[in-house]
Parts: structure tokens; sequence; C-alpha cells
């Protein structure tokens, strides 16, 4: 059985998408290669970019095939709802799920190729600071709209600059959480940046500078649980070492 919801805009992206599961892995341009799989490919003049979730846990394919919306679906409505909500995200094209035996097997997103840039490119050079302060002051309008990206990191966040000002786009948006504006919410949702701590205190002063915070406040709070994550990470990092042993 095949779930699949296509983006009325691109009618003609509907075999494309259908045929995934045959064609997935011997073609299109590989742009990333680790627990899921992201390529790109050309479809009737489109660049779409597709991302097939891998490493489905054995309860998770029941769960995601009947109780819960899987990561794929997750994808394409919250990427939407970035959309409307005025903030950018690659323009969601369709879903797929493949559900054998009652089970989730295979799970497929596909958005719009965006020619932005990740983050991670700006660090070390001339720019970061004003970037990383126009990051703040993206990150608070996100959270004034309730909106916490599960996977804030600098992979994730991708930019571009024109006529002097950063234009922020998001991806991988399945995790993302929604709530009321909180100070712990907020200062939670950057422990997954991997910056140096001068890198964090340009996002302090911007953050600060669109709300009412005090600068210290808020780089007091996402040191504490930026050091709460690495901790958290090289924990578990330990025991899958002695695991092995």
């Amino acid at each position: 059985m095949k779930k699949m919801v296509v983006n009325s805009k691109y009618p003609g992206i509907e075999k494309f998408t259908a045929s995934l599961p045959a064609i997935f892995d011997g073609s299109g341009r590989l742009l990333y290669k680790g627990r899921n799989l992201v390529k790109e490919f050309d479809v009737n003049g489109v660049t779409v970019v597709v991302k097939s979730f891998g490493k489905i846990p054995f309860i998770n394919k029941f769960v995601y095939a009947w109780l819960r919306k899987s990561k794929a679906q997750r994808s394409y409505e919250y990427s939407g709802y970035f959309l409307e909500n005025g903030f950018n995200s690659p323009e969601p094209v369709a879903w797929l799920d493949c559900i054998i035996s009652g089970l989730l097997r295979e799970s497929y997103y596909v958005s719009l190729h965006t020619g932005y840039s990740p983050l991670e490119n700006i660090i070390g050079t001339p720019k970061e600071e004003s970037v990383l302060m126009e990051l703040a002051a993206f990150a608070y309008n996100l959270h004034q709209k309730g909106i916490y990206h599960g996977d804030f990191n600098v992979t994730n966040i991708l930019y571009e600059q024109s006529h002097g000002k950063t234009h922020f786009c998001l991806i991988d948006n399945n995790r993302t959480r929604f709530g009321r504006f909180s100070y712990k919410r907020a200062m939670q949702n950057f422990c997954r940046l991997s910056l140096e701590r001068r890198h964090f205190g340009f996002i302090a002063k911007g953050y600060s500078q669109v709300s009412s915070l005090d600068e210290s406040l808020v780089l007091e709070g996402i040191l504490r649980y930026r050091e709460g994550f690495v901790k958290k990470i090289e924990s578990k990092a330990r025991a899958k070492r002695f695991l092995r042993k």
C-alpha cells in the first residue's frame, strides 16, 4: 500500500514520486549519505531534492504506518507551515510512504532544490558576527510564532545574502515543535549549534536586541543548554563504545 500526497502546483511529479521505490537507489545525484539518503533529480525540467528516510526502528515502522504521521509527511506539512507563516523553506512537492504487511518500509520526501548555502560556510569569515546576529533575530521571530525547529544546526540552517540582508531557509523540518514562547524553550533551541563561545556571544547580542531579554541572561541560557546537550551526546558515545567491547 502506498500513501502519497503531491502538491497541486506540481501534478507532473506524481508519476515520478510513485516510482521512487523502484528508481531511487539507481538514479539521481547523491547529495548526502548517512542515516538517511538525499539525492537530487531533474523531473520534467524541475530540479527536486528527495530524502529517503532509512533505518526505521521496528516499533516506528508500525507507529508511522498507523498511529503517527511519518517523518516524510511531517516534513511536507511543516515546510508548508513555515512558508505560510513567512519563513523560508524549500517548497514541499510530495511525500510517499510505502506500507507492506502493515509496516512502514520506505518513506520519501520531495522538495524543490534551493541554492542557499549551509550556515557552517559563514563561520570563520569576516561576516560571521553580522550573520549570526541576523540569525538570532530570525530565531526570535520563529519563537514568537511558537515555532521551535527540532534540529536547529549549522547544516539545517541555510542562508543567502542579497541587497545587504541575509535570508535564511530551514530544512529537515520534521522534528519541529510548536508551543507558546518561553525563555527555556527559546534557549534550548540553540543547543544543537556546533559553535564556539564567541559565536554564541554574537547570537546573544542579536537576540537581546530584538527581545526584552538581557544579553547576559540569553548567553548564560544558551551556554547552559548547549553544555547539557554536549554532555548527553558524549555520554551516549561512551555507552556505545562500552557495548562494543
